[in-house]
């Protein structure tokens, strides 16, 4: 019989971060890069806070200046130690206990880049943040990106202004590199 190595498994990254540099990944947003990490350090009690008063109360759309990749929106943005091939992403928000003008993002799009110019958009969702058990999307992939983002174009939260949001987690899937078997079949004598 046969026996093939399946190879090394998905992996979720980044490795939990403790500051804006940590573990070769550098975590860095469009509006104050101080907390950036915070949304990559796998802890539910922190988070990263974007720039206040960004969405309209009204209709929860972006109306400050930053884009990321052509696309109007507060970001986030990991530069990875190594490049992976990102195939889903995992994200939690937190509402804000401190502030009833705090939203979850429903509309997001995630980027991926390998020189930090020049984007491409992997991903684009209509969905809510779950706050309370985290939202997971799988997305069609097969590039190696060394940076990727996340952009908020809109945010809501039922019965407030959506001004602003907050993540606590924001990890990414990789797909797993190809596996090294090889399989040669011997046609005179019909052995793999």
């Amino acid at each position: 019989a046969i026996k093939l190595d399946p190879g090394p498994a998905a992996v979720t990254v980044p490795v939990a971060m403790t500051a804006n540099s940590s573990g070769g990944n550098t975590a860095s947003a469009g509006y104050g890069s101080t907390n950036a990490w915070k949304a990559f350090d796998g802890s539910d009690s922190t988070t990263y806070t974007s720039e206040q008063w960004a969405y309209n109360p009204s209709t929860d759309s972006y109306t400050s200046s930053q884009s990321l990749g052509g696309i109007s929106g507060d970001w986030l943005k990991i530069q990875l130690a190594s490049a992976i091939i990102p195939i889903s992403v995992f994200l939690k928000s937190v509402s804000n206990p401190n502030s009833d003008a705090s939203g979850v993002p429903d509309e997001w799009r995630i980027l991926g880049s390998n020189d930090d110019t020049n984007w491409t958009q992997l991903h684009s969702s209509t969905t809510a943040v779950d706050q309370s058990s985290g939202t997971t999307e799988s997305f069609i992939n097969t590039t190696a990106y060394s940076y990727i983002a996340i952009v908020v174009t809109s945010v809501t939260q039922p019965g407030m202004g959506g001004w602003n949001w907050h993540l606590s987690r924001l990890s990414f899937t990789a797909s797993p590199p190809p596996s090294n078997n090889v399989l040669s079949f011997n046609t005179t004598t019909g052995e793999i």
